[in-house]
Parts: structure tokens; sequence; C-alpha cells
């Protein structure tokens, strides 16, 4: 069985204007002689993707890249990874994307994953920064087949702290929806408007946080999971929480500062791996430079 097809609902992210960056990117995982392999890579535009040599077990872990080293408003990106059954393999990002201050309009980003049976899937990009003035609309779309699991990760800072920036005037709109077997489990919707460092100082909303982190479990044994997800989540140092749906475990992470939130990502992110039985545990390389 492949990876599920998705209906692309909102793949369609229109003609951007002109002079605007824009990116497009397909990558297909498919088993071959019993190891997991790239078997279509399509990209366009500013996004690319670097393939690193397999490791002795086959596994694959794509490098996301934009060649434009930033985005601002009117800039368009579209990327979709399909793993079909059985395969293994990762995706990450080569550095943090930065979101600058748009003059006009929104960044847009929509991300499809689509998980076949059987199939181990990684979505561990670097942190999103917001920069004052900011605006991003960013969507993610999972779809999970039978037995397929995904380990994911969204991790968002507001501003530049090392600089002295604070981020009153930006827009974030968050979408994840994420699908098992066709059917929705899981639909979060986050939005954020000016002034965005007030609002994240409300103690329900982010108690003076300005690195925030979704982990994500996706599988069938979500249920069985939840213990053990939850004590690595419960060890970072950072404010931290579980909660379970249906086939996905939840775990939301925040922080004053984005260095001792990402820290935290990177034991919790490595300790699960561990835990749920991905190999090598660690990391890509990008995470660690």
């Amino acid at each position: 069985m492949d990876a599920p097809a998705i209906d692309r609902f909102d793949s369609s992210v229109g003609e951007a204007p002109p002079q605007r960056t824009t990116g497009e990117l397909e990558v297909g995982f498919r088993r071959r002689d019993g190891a997991t392999v790239v078997e279509r890579l399509y990209q366009s535009g500013a996004a690319r993707a670097r393939l690193p040599r397999e490791d002795t077990r086959g596994l694959r872990d794509v490098t996301l890249i934009n060649l434009a080293g930033g985005l601002t408003g009117g800039d368009v990106f579209f990327q979709r990874l399909g793993w079909a059954a059985g395969t293994a393999a990762g995706a990450t990002t080569q550095a943090a994307e930065k979101i600058y201050r748009a003059a006009a309009g929104d960044v847009r980003i929509r991300t499809e994953l689509a998980v076949g049976a059987g199939a181990w899937a990684e979505w561990l990009p670097q942190e999103t920064i917001l920069f004052e003035g900011a605006a991003l609309d960013r969507r993610l779309r999972v779809d999970v087949a039978g037995d397929g699991r995904l380990l994911a990760v969204e991790p968002v800072v507001f501003g530049r702290l090392a600089m002295g920036e604070r981020v009153r005037y930006a827009r974030l709109t968050d979408r994840l929806d994420v699908r098992v077997d066709g059917r929705r489990v899981w639909l979060d919707v986050n939005r954020l408007v000016p002034p965005v460092d007030a609002l994240l100082d409300r103690p329900a909303l982010g108690d003076g946080a300005r690195a925030v982190a979704t982990v994500l479990y996706v599988g069938s044994d979500a249920a069985a999971r939840l213990g053990e997800l939850r004590a690595i989540v419960d060890a970072a140092p950072v404010t931290a929480a579980v909660s379970r749906l249906d086939a996905v475990v939840v775990a939301r992470l925040v922080d004053p500062a984005p260095a001792a939130l990402r820290r935290a990502l990177i034991e919790v992110l490595e300790r699960a791996r561990a835990t749920l039985g991905a190999w090598p545990p660690q990391l890509p390389r990008a995470w660690h430079i």
C-alpha cells in the first residue's frame, strides 16, 4: 500500500505577486530491496532538498533548504512529503526559517505529509523565527494510514531576543490538521495578532514565553505510549504538558528563552526517538550545529 492520498484541499496557494519568493518541493520515499530510498524528488523556485548518504540501515534523512534565506509578505512555499508503506525516513531543515517584516500580505507555507501503512516518518524542522512586523499563515496537513507512525515538531520563536527585539506587531495563523485512515483526529488552529508580546505575557497563553513548540506523535499505539512520552516531557527543564486524543499524543513546551527551549527539545526528541524505536536516536546533524 502506498502513502495515503491527500485530496490537496489547501495545496493551491494562488499566484504570488511579481518578484516574490516562491518554492515548491515534493519528496517521495519508497521501499526498495529492503531499504528506504528517495523515489521522487521535485523542486522549484527557492525550495531545495539535500539527500545525505544512506546509512547502514537504509534510512534517509532529507534536509530542506530555502535558498532565499528567509521569507516576507507575499512569499509562498508548498511542500509535500510522502512515505510509502514500510518506509522509514525523516526530514529536517538546514537552519531556522526567518519570517521578516512584511510590507504587505502574509507569508504562506503549506506542508502536507502522507504516511503509508507500517511507515515511520519524522517531520523535524528547526525553529521558525518571527521578526517584528512579520505575517505568517502556515498550515500543516498530516495523513497517516493504518499502523503508520509519525513524530513531528513545530517550534516558533518570537523575535531576536539576543538583539533586544520584542515582537508586538506581527500576525501568526497556524493550522495543524491530522487524519488517520482518512478520519480527522486532531485539528488545532492558533491565531496571534497585535499586541503579540502582551498576549504571550498572559498566564493562560504564554506566561511570558518567547519560544513555543508542539511535539506530535501519531500512531495506533498512542494510548500505550502516553505514559512513556509524558515522563520524557515532564523531565524537560521548561514549562510543558502532554495530552492524548485518539491516535495522537500532543506535547506543548514553552519558555521565555529560545535557547533553553531548543536544548529541551533536543533532549525530548532524542529520548522520544529512542523510546519509539527510531534509529539512530540522535537528531539530524543540523540540529547540533
